[in-house]
């Protein structure tokens, strides 16, 4: 586990305690055990194994509030896997390098396909025996991977050169210029799909009323007072008016006091409108 992960020494403890973990949830052959985990003759439950991932992978431990991190600081810790806590495994065992401290976590997020690689198994005996056995080692297998790829780019190079035509060269070049008129119908039109939007919902509602007040004959509302007791139905504008006074005494919406002077006094005005169901409102 050490080897493959290529992590300190110092941590052969941390990688027999996870190796006993793994091991316990693992069946077992032997005839006192019948097939079963060492985990679930010790404890009669059967363990879990989803929790379990890559030894040494590169993991990212969040970092919590309470142990003082301003709002600026960074929210995550890059460190490695070397073990588990709990017993169902749902909390890690975390070794930052940075700071050369164990930390233990549950919030974790892993990458397992990057590891410690802070120190390569292998010596200059075993290299040698490779080379007497005729096996390439790793110096000799990049050598002539180094010459395959050489050869390969000479070969692709050649054949690019044949493949290539030549350039055709032309002794007079035509161009047909878009008449001034035409390009500023395009522009414009190119304009107007750019800025023309669809109506929203508010819009297509008002659209909608302002088409039935015109079908119905009512496009035009009285603007004031004597233009609504000059029309043909002036009785149903009075009543709405009069209805609306006593709604607005009843509530006391206001009260008459006298007019303040050098003072701005906000004017107020009738707003008569008749609903799609024929009453009057004012």
């Amino acid at each position: 586990m050490l080897d493959s992960a290529g992590a300190p020494l110092e941590l052969w403890g941390e990688a027999v305690l996870a190796a006993c973990h793994i091991r316990n949830r693992l069946p077992s052959t032997s005839r006192t055990l019948n097939g079963k985990t060492p985990h679930k003759a010790w404890t009669g439950k059967k363990p879990t194994v989803g929790h379990i991932r890559k030894w040494g992978c590169k993991v990212y431990r969040h970092i919590n509030k309470k142990t003082g991190r301003k709002k600026l600081d960074k929210k995550s810790m890059t460190g490695f896997l070397v073990g588990y806590e709990s017993a169902n495994g749902n909390i890690y065992r975390i070794y930052h390098p940075a700071t050369k401290k164990l930390k233990v976590s549950r919030d974790v997020i892993f990458h397992e396909n990057q590891f410690f690689e802070m120190r390569h198994v292998g010596n200059k005996d075993d290299a040698e025996g490779m080379l007497e056995l005729g096996i390439p080692n790793e110096g000799t297998e990049n050598e002539l991977d180094m010459e395959i790829l050489a050869s390969e780019s000479d070969a692709e190079s050649k054949i690019r050169e044949q493949q290539v035509p030549e350039p055709i060269l032309y002794d007079e070049i035509i161009v047909q210029l878009i008449p001034r008129r035409q390009e500023s119908i395009r522009s414009q039109e190119s304009l107007w799909r750019q800025e023309s939007k669809p109506p929203n919902r508010s819009t297509r509602r008002r659209i909608a009323k302002a088409f039935k007040a015109i079908l119905k004959g009512n496009s035009k509302w009285p603007r004031t007072y004597h233009e609504a007791m000059e029309m043909e139905d002036a009785k149903q504008w009075e009543l709405a008016m009069k209805k609306e006074y006593e709604s607005i005494m009843k509530n006391k919406t206001w009260m008459l006091v006298p007019r303040p002077k050098n003072a701005k006094v906000v004017k107020s005005r009738w707003v008569l409108r008749s609903k799609d169901n024929g009453m009057y409102k004012a």
